[in-house]
Formats: C-alpha cells, sequence, structure tokens
C-alpha cells in the first residue's frame, strides 16, 4: 500500500500537467480504450490460461510504477481505480487484499489528488455539489460490497472485477465520444 502511495503522488504533479494542457476528451477516450483493451487481455487470458491466474509477479518497483500510473490517471481523468485493480488482478491478490488496498488506496489518492487540484486547478462548485451528492452511495455501496465479495469466491471477484473495468472503459470511450460530437457540431 505504501509503495502505491508513494507511486501515485509521484505521478500527481505529471498528470496534473497534463491535465492543463491535454485535449480532455482525447485523454478520456485514451484512458477508456486503454481500460477495455486491458479488460479484454484479462477476460482472454483468464479464460485460455484457467485458474490459478496471475501472469503478473507483484513487486515493490512494480507498485511504485502501478502507483505512478494511477497518480497520472486520477489527475487527469479522475480514474484511480483501474490501473491498481488492473495490476492486483494481474499479480493474483487475494480478493480481500485487492478490497482493503483499493479502498485504502482511494482514501489516500483521491484525497491528494483534490487537495492539488484545489490547490493549483481550482474545483468548481458544481464538482463539489456532485461529490457531496456521491458520497452517500460510496458508503452504502462500500458496505454492501463486503458481504458480496465474501460470498462470490475469488473466480466470480476476478469475473466482476474484470466486467466492471469493462464497463468503466466503455462508458469513458463513450463519454468521450458524445462529448467530441458535441464539440463538433
Amino acid at each position: 500500500m505504501l509503495r502505491l502511495a508513494f507511486g501515485s503522488i509521484a505521478g500527481l504533479p505529471v498528470g496534473l500537467f497534463a491535465f492543463r494542457h491535454a485535449d480532455p476528451i482525447m485523454v478520456r477516450g485514451l484512458a477508456g480504450t486503454i481500460i477495455l483493451v486491458f479488460a479484454a487481455l484479462m477476460a482472454v487470458l483468464r479464460r485460455r490460461l484457467g485458474r490459478p491466474w496471475a501472469p503478473l509477479a507483484m513487486s515493490r518497483g512494480r507498485d511504485v510504477v502501478a502507483g505512478a500510473i494511477s497518480g497520472i490517471a486520477t489527475a487527469l481523468v479522475g480514474m484511480a481505480g483501474p490501473p491498481v485493480l488492473i495490476y492486483l488482478l494481474l499479480g493474483g491478490a487475494s480478493p480481500p487484499t485487492v478490497r482493503a488496498t483499493l479502498l485504502t488506496f482511494f482514501s489516500l489518492s483521491y484525497a491528494a489528488t483534490l487537495a492539488a487540484h484545489a490547490a493549483t486547478i481550482g474545483v468548481p462548485g458544481s464538482t463539489w455539489l456532485g461529490a457531496a451528492i456521491l458520497i452517500p452511495f460510496a458508503v452504502i455501496g462500500g458496505l454492501a460490497g463486503r458481504p458480496l465479495g465474501d460470498r462470490i469466491g475469488a473466480d466470480g471477484f476476478a469475473i466482476l472485477a474484470i466486467s466492471l473495468l469493462a464497463a468503466a472503459g466503455l462508458y469513458t470511450v463513450i463519454a468521450a465520444g458524445i462529448s467530441l460530437a458535441a464539440h463538433q457540431q
């Protein structure tokens, strides 16, 4: 967890710089596409390789790199989860470890990113309002997710996680496409 957090903090300035200078529609489209590709690749590899499935050995250096990619992604598109989730799934982490790591990592990563955005770029009032409205849903989801995660087992957890990655990637690509279409009109 500490290595992921260190990497995330190291990647945050890169993401903030890119956020100021990159085309947000292209960044969202690229991020969504990358997530979709990883979700598809993991689904195919999981199906072909069977169980147990962990094609990537986790290491200290890879922890930091995954955290840095997550820090960049969080500052750019507000998505801390996919890089770390992909890394943990490819590394074969157990479902309880994935859940605990993601919950802790999200808390730290989003707090640091919010502070950095507020201090450097600014955060619109509508974003604060939207975040406040979504907090109860995040708490309910976290509380409901634990018993569900305990019941579905490691295989079900991996399938659900890959499905959620695919849904997040697809949503991000569609949102970028809609933004691009509206921008061109």
